[in-house]
This record gives structure tokens, C-alpha cells and sequence, in this order.
């Protein structure tokens, strides 16, 4: 009998390619995205395997409303995974956002898995068909490890995300289903590309000096970053084995990035990130 997965944001990124690795590997996905156009795409590219689910994570009458397709979809077996993909970045300096944008940004990152989750965990219960429990992955980020200037919103949302995970994990201990997040560094999607010229607003502002380069180093990271299917085979070993670690980083220099995080002392760290952008500073002044 076929395997069974919910993926949250399938219309580009790391959810469509979650897609593409599951589907071939013979399981049954269902795909939730914002758009009909996109569904019925994504049916046409995918054929019978794959069913389109259509809602947004902030919708919570939505995903309900999905329910029950979801079951028919499955069948008595219920599901074997579900991965929380679903999201977007905020950039801006923390002094300048409006609040309602950090809500948005929380409610969308955080919130969203919390409604699809709640809603469908359940079906990732053992029963006659399907002797053990599904697993749950959240994308999180290495921003949900390490805080960057510039995109607060976004790296407050995956540290609560990281938090949520470990939660999650621990109260669903008792039926069986694992809870994990991964934390890719940049990736070839196009999730970095829709920030850019976001931060234009800002060139009137005390950081206007530094971030008039922000458009430049989001292409420079796009083109250093790793190949979205690095994320999708992580996601289909860890949703086929058992037993790893409970955190996964997908990052070219994750050696280095974990040395840094972990043994440089924070105030040492904040002058390193400092002098970073101060070399980036066209006027060349002090920060």
C-alpha cells in the first residue's frame, strides 16, 4: 500500500521539489497551495498521485475544509508524514518594520504549522493498516539557529518554529509521532528573490548606507546557494529512517557555521558581523 504525505507550499521551492523526490519514489502526496491556477497545474504535472489541496496556512476554516479530502485521498491508512513547508521572509531592520509585519511574519511561519498540524496530526496515529506512526518535519532555517541583522522578522519566526518542533516532539511522544525540523542555509529557491528591492523603503533611513547593497548580496547568496533536491532527498531519508539526530543542517560551510555559533562569544560575534558590513559601507565610515 502506498505511503501517504501532506506537504504545506507546493507551488515553488523546497515544496515543489518535495513533491517531485515523493512522488517519484512512489508515495501519494497532497500539496496544499494558495492558488486554483496552481492546482490545477500541479495536477496536470503530477497526474493521479497527487492531490491539490487549496488554502492558506492563515486560513484556518480552510484547512479544515480540507479534511475531509484528505481522508478520502488516504484512505484507511491515514497519513505517514506531513511537512510544514509553507512560508515566506520579512527583511527589514528591526527599529523601521511595523508591528503588524512581525505579526504577519509569525502568523504565516509559525502559527500556520500550528493550524495544519493540530488539524491533521491525528491521522498520523498507528492503526491496523499502518503499524507505526508518521513523522512530522518543520523548515525551519539555519535563521532558527543563528540572528542575522536585517531579517529579525524572519529569524524570530524560526527560532519559534525550532521551539514549537522540540514541543510538538515531546507531547506527541506518547503516540509514537517524531517530531523534527531541518535548517537549510541558502537554498536555489526562489524565496530571497522575492525580498529583493523589499529593502528600498529603507534607503532613507540610518541604514540606508548599508542595505543599498542588499539586492546585490541576495544574488550573490542565490548563486553560492545548494541545490533544492540536497533538501528533498534529507526530507525523504528522514521521513523512510527511523533514527537520526532530531536537528538537520543543509549548508555548504556547516562546519564552520556551527563552530561559529557555538563557540564564538556573542559579543565577539556581534563585532565580526559588524565589520563585515562596515567594509561594505560605500562612505567607508565607522558603524
Amino acid at each position: 500500500m502506498q505511503k501517504n504525505i501532506l506537504i504545506t507550499g507546493v507551488s515553488s521551492g523546497i515544496g515543489l521539489d518535495a513533491c517531485r523526490k515523493f512522488l517519484h519514489e512512489g508515495w501519494k502526496v497532497m500539496g496544499s497551495v494558495r492558488k486554483t491556477e496552481d492546482a490545477e497545474q500541479l495536477k496536470q504535472t503530477f497526474g493521479t498521485s497527487f492531490l491539490p489541496l487549496v488554502f492558506d496556512v492563515q486560513d484556518e476554516d480552510a484547512i479544515r475544509s480540507s479534511r475531509r479530502a484528505v481522508l478520502s485521498f488516504c484512505g484507511e491508512r491515514g497519513l505517514d508524514g506531513i511537512i510544514n513547508n509553507a512560508g515566506y521572509a520579512h527583511p527589514g531592520p528591526m527599529t523601521e518594520l511595523e508591528p503588524n509585519e512581525l505579526a504577519q511574519q509569525l502568523d504565516v511561519n509559525v502559527v500556520g504549522i500550528m493550524r495544519v498540524t493540530n488539524c491533521f496530526f491525528d491521522l498520523l496515529k498507528s492503526n491496523s493498516v499502518k503499524i507505526t506512526a508518521g513523522r512530522i518535519i518543520n523548515i525551519s532555517s539555519i535563521s532558527g539557529l543563528f540572528n542575522s541583522p536585517f531579517v529579525g522578522a524572519y529569524c524570530i519566526s524560526k527560532h519559534a518554529v525550532e521551539s514549537m518542533t522540540e514541543i510538538y516532539r515531546r507531547e506527541l511522544y506518547m503516540h509514537g509521532i517524531d517530531v523534527i525540523a531541518v535548517q537549510p542555509g541558502p537554498i536555489k529557491t526562489k524565496i530571497w528573490g522575492k525580498s529583493k528591492g523589499k529593502l528600498d523603503r529603507f534607503k532613507d533611513s540610518e541604514y540606508g548606507d548599508i542595505l543599498q547593497f542588499a539586492d546585490k548580496n541576495i544574488s550573490d547568496s542565490e548563486q553560492n546557494a545548494i541545490a533544492v533536491e540536497r533538501v528533498s532527498n534529507l526530507l525523504f531519508k528522514r521521513m523512510e529512517k527511523r533514527k537520526f539526530s532530531t536537528n538537520n543542517i543543509i549548508h555548504k560551510g556547516t562546519l564552520g557555521f556551527n563552530f561559529f555559533r557555538k563557540c564564538v562569544p556573542a559579543r565577539t560575534a556581534d563585532s565580526i558581523i559588524w565589520k563585515m558590513l562596515a567594509k561594505k559601507n560605500p562612505k567607508n565610515r565607522p558603524i
